[in-house]
């Protein structure tokens, strides 16, 4: 899905959000090549577009 949804015209990153005690579910997005950018009552990660 995020292969699709970076080939898409005008985007550049996709966003997801987890609990922070879901550790199973950061793992497999940090495999995925995700970057934890904002953590608050949960946590936001952000898949960039490779330029």
């Amino acid at each position: 899905m995020c292969d699709w949804a970076l080939t898409q015209d005008n985007t550049s990153y996709v966003i997801a959000e987890t609990e922070i005690e879901n550790l199973a579910s950061q793992n497999v997005l940090k495999r995925c090549g995700f970057k934890l950018y904002k953590q608050n009552n949960t946590c936001w990660w952000k898949l960039q577009m490779k330029k």
